[in-house]
């Protein structure tokens, strides 16, 4: 009797072994918060997209057995539209945490700068220079702090004002804002370096202060050769809910084609006081890409260590920040067991994927492969290489059509998939 009990101790503990260990099978769990615009999955070895039954409370469970894909689509009818694919396998974690935060936004935020400026409430920042200027912020109900940068949009801003938990219920009127007559903390001048710089690389940088529920981002365009001098908001005007990040971009355009880049970066949450030193990732070699209107594909020879693999393409709207953006995110396990040398990112057959997802060609366009390393974007590194689809000229405007610097277009570009893959790893319900 003893022997038969010990027997079904040890069946029971060798299958909870191979449960532990992943034995190809299994429950993977989706928790998106609010209901994403659309969500499917499909069998790697499929051509059939299935729609996950909901658990409620914004979670949705699905049965794999093999490689698979699951494809979220949010702010299918905002200004901004993300579209990720995750390609996993059993072997991967079985929780997939997506945010989608469907927010309506029925009032606004008033009031007029004195000073060049930059201001930040909620999901939306404006800026001017030079003051007086107006801003109308859209405003959504709830809880909100106001962030005011003042100094210059060219060098540099050198102080903060955060005015804590405005609530909105209603239109918001602050009247006229003096940064003589406000309490102001000055930032603190930062330099962060990396002992492994190539000599031709281009630094830059974006730096994103979440100051309870407004997120406020601030990008270094202006002088490539102090972008990683970064000023911080200093522990006293911050509280201990509060995180600023840093994105530090070390770029280089590649000889044989211009509107190819080279892109290593580091994203870290910092404080004033902090360690300031970062090394990156080797750089990606021998990147081709192929894209039609609809298509994009990567092709590649070898990859440096990663966590995860993320093939993107953004389009960048006249009426900025109205982007969207579609990527795909790949787990070493899941390339690994298909033999992936290459990968392609399209939707079109995606049943109820709509036709203002899509990219649209008359709008300049960002394709790139990165790869990432790193257990949270609190702290993670990536390297990548992105290549800039520039739209056709408007009829009559031949050449000359006016354009910002395609630099610019890929600091954009790195900083909208950071903020990205922020936003899809928060913790739903936080904002």
């Amino acid at each position: 009797m003893k022997w038969a009990m010990k027997r079904l101790v040890f069946a029971a503990l060798l299958a909870s072994f191979a449960a532990a260990c992943g034995d190809g099978t299994g429950r993977v769990t989706i928790v998106t918060g609010d209901p994403p615009a659309l969500i499917v999955y499909g069998d790697e070895t499929s051509t059939e997209w299935k729609t996950p039954a909901s658990a409620g409370d914004g979670k949705f469970e699905i049965e794999v057995t093999g490689p698979y894909r699951v494809v979220v689509v949010c702010g299918g009818s905002g200004r901004s539209v993300l579209v990720t694919q995750y390609a996993r396998t059993p072997a991967d974690a079985r929780l997939i945490e997506h945010t989608c935060a469907k927010r309506e936004y029925p009032f606004h935020l008033r009031g007029e700068m004195l000073q060049e400026s930059e201001v930040a409430f909620g999901d939306f920042t404006r800026g001017q220079n030079p003051g007086p200027w107006s801003f109308d912020l859209p405003a959504a109900v709830g809880t909100f702090d106001f962030v005011g940068f003042f100094g210059s949009l060219s060098t540099g801003f050198d102080q903060i004002e955060i005015r804590r938990d405005l609530a909105i219920t209603g239109d918001v009127q602050l009247g006229t804002i003096d940064v003589a007559q406000e309490h102001t903390e000055a930032l603190v001048p930062t330099r962060f370096t990396a002992a492994n710089l190539d000599p031709d690389e281009e630094l830059w940088s974006h730096q994103q202060l979440q100051s309870g529920n407004t997120s406020a981002g601030l990008v270094s365009f202006f002088h490539p050769a102090l972008a990683w001098e970064i000023r911080l908001v200093p522990d006293a005007a911050l509280r201990t809910t509060d995180g600023q990040h840093v994105l530090l971009m070390a770029t280089r355009s590649t000889s044989s084609e211009p509107a190819q880049q080279r892109a290593r970066s580091v994203s870290r949450r910092v404080r004033v006081g902090g360690p300031t030193s970062v090394t990156l990732m080797d750089p990606l070699t021998a990147i081709a890409f192929d894209s039609t209107a609809e298509r994009f594909t990567a092709t590649w020879t070898s990859l440096p260590a990663y966590d995860e693999l993320d093939l993107s393409r953004v389009t960048f709207f006249s009426d900025f920040p109205h982007v969207v953006v579609h990527e795909s995110l790949f787990s070493p396990a899941f390339i690994a067991s298909v033999g992936a040398t290459s990968s392609t990112l399209d939707f079109t057959d995606v049943p109820g994927f709509r036709p203002e997802w899509r990219h649209d060609p008359t709008f300049d366009q960002v394709i790139s492969l990165h790869a990432f390393r790193g257990a949270s974007d609190d702290d993670s590194e990536s390297s990548g290489v992105s290549k800039e689809l520039m739209a056709a000229p408007p009829a009559g405007l031949g050449s000359a059509r006016r354009r910002i610097d395609a630099r610019q277009v890929f600091a954009v570009a790195d900083a909208q998939r950071a903020d990205a893959r922020r936003r899809r790893t928060a913790h739903p319900g936080k904002r």
